[in-house]
């Protein structure tokens, strides 16, 4: 079992980025008593936390354990998700979220040239981020993207 655990983490993790939930939580409005109740559960990571909520059972619950409304696990899960790819930070995840990518697997498969005129229109909107995204980082991203495995189902 230890052997089929770190065969997936290593996996998982090839070409992807893992960031310390306690470092991002403030720029993702992650409550603090939430943030403590995964250490105390030893998720410490995004990675940690993505393995746990790999399906929709998985998810609702954790929903029920961690005492979050599913639709805010479902937007912490999606956010972890495009974390990722290398070069996505906490603020352009959410700016991905709010332009409805919301997984690796919708990034995938997304059209680039939409995609950049839907986040230029969104961050005009809700100014998320300082920067938005041009076509070439999203190529760059999208091609990370495609070298991910999927891990939430």
């Amino acid at each position: 079992m230890i052997k089929i655990i770190f065969l997936f983490l290593l996996s998982v993790n090839i070409f992807a980025n893992i960031y310390n939930i306690e470092d991002i939580s403030e720029s993702l409005n992650l409550k603090k008593v939430f943030v403590e109740k995964l250490k105390k559960n030893n998720i410490v990571t995004t990675n940690d936390f993505l393995f746990i909520n790999k399906t929709s059972k998985d998810r609702a619950y954790n929903a029920k354990k961690y005492k979050l409304k599913i639709k805010e696990l479902n937007r912490i899960v999606s956010t972890f998700d495009l974390l990722r790819v290398k070069g996505i930070g906490p603020t352009v995840a959410k700016l991905f979220i709010a332009a409805n990518i919301k997984s690796i697997r919708e990034f995938q498969t997304s059209d680039i040239k939409k995609l950049e005129k839907k986040l230029i229109e969104v961050n005009k909107k809700l100014k998320l981020s300082p920067f938005t995204p041009n076509r070439e980082n999203l190529e760059v991203w999208k091609n990370l993207a495609l070298k991910l495995k999927i891990v939430i189902l």
